[in-house]
């Protein structure tokens, strides 16, 4: 139940927070800081955030509970710092703040990093593979035309093809390293299955 309130909290925050950059005046006066702390370390944010949210109500007079949003930080950042959660991230090619507390960022960064790297073999291997088929078609088109320099072209382009074909397939053993560090992962860990 607790679980399910303190999201509840990071949507109603968030939908508060998403209309604007920093905190308004209505904003300064109305806010539970612990409740936008928990916000801000559910969603990834380094506890140095504070500072923005404390200018802003510094231009209102209003001043920041620090303490109240450091309690609420603390809360929400070890939610977001978990294994399963850097999981989830890296494999979406989330961006990550370097914001963990270093007690609990070996644990995140140790799933994070190998779905990070899936994410981006997997990346690497689709732009390898459009490349590819960029510079076959090129070379079909080339080898039925009437231009005069396309022979010329020709082989330029099928020279670039052999190179591109090279990359394709170290982008193909990147990927399969990724996959083979995720399958460790997920024999460690079952309960990251079908994420």
């Amino acid at each position: 139940m607790r679980f399910f309130l303190l999201f509840g909290i990071l949507g109603f925050c968030s939908i508060i927070l998403a209309s604007c950059a920093t905190l308004n005046e209505e904003e300064c006066f109305s806010v539970n800081w612990k409740d936008l702390g928990t916000v801000d370390g559910l969603n990834g944010y380094a506890l140095a955030r504070q500072e923005k949210h404390a200018r802003a109500c510094d231009k209102h007079q209003v001043a920041m509970d620090r303490s109240a949003y450091a309690l609420g930080w603390n809360a929400g950042i070890k939610n977001y710092c978990t294994p399963i959660n850097g999981y989830k991230l890296g494999l979406r090619g989330a961006y990550y703040r370097n914001s963990c507390p270093s007690d609990i960022a070996p644990a995140f960064l140790g799933t994070y990093r190998p779905a990070y790297r899936l994410y981006d073999a997997k990346g690497d291997v689709r732009r390898a593979e459009h490349e590819v088929d960029r510079l076959l078609d090129k070379i079909t088109d080339l080898a039925h035309s009437k231009e005069p320099d396309a022979k010329e072209e020709l082989k330029k382009t099928r020279y670039q093809l052999t190179s591109a074909r090279r990359d394709l397939d170290h982008a193909r053993d990147d990927l399969h390293a990724a996959q083979t560090a995720i399958q460790f992962i997920l024999a460690e860990n079952p309960e990251f299955r079908g994420i």
